[in-house]
């Protein structure tokens, strides 16, 4: 996450695997992030590749209003 190591995970075979990792607050900037992904070939497979599905970053963030108003999205629960 912007340049720093947070997690560290191995696994091997065409199988689904989910990497859940708590970062540190100090590591997010206002405005654009970066999350690199990288394969360093260390499970001795013949082919070293991985497809990414998404990244999901949830925080606690102040309601500030800006020019005096207040944005923002509710996302409605399944029923």
């Amino acid at each position: 996450m912007n340049g720093t190591l947070v997690s560290d995970a191995k696994w091997d075979g065409d199988i689904e695997f989910v990497q859940e990792a708590e970062i540190s607050l100090s590591l997010l900037k206002e405005g654009a992030n970066t999350v690199t992904v990288e394969l360093p070939g260390d499970t001795e497979a013949t082919v070293d590749s991985a497809y990414l599905d998404w990244i999901e970053v949830t925080y606690q963030r102040k309601f500030e209003a800006i020019s005096n108003q207040l944005t923002f999205t509710v996302q409605e629960k399944a029923r």
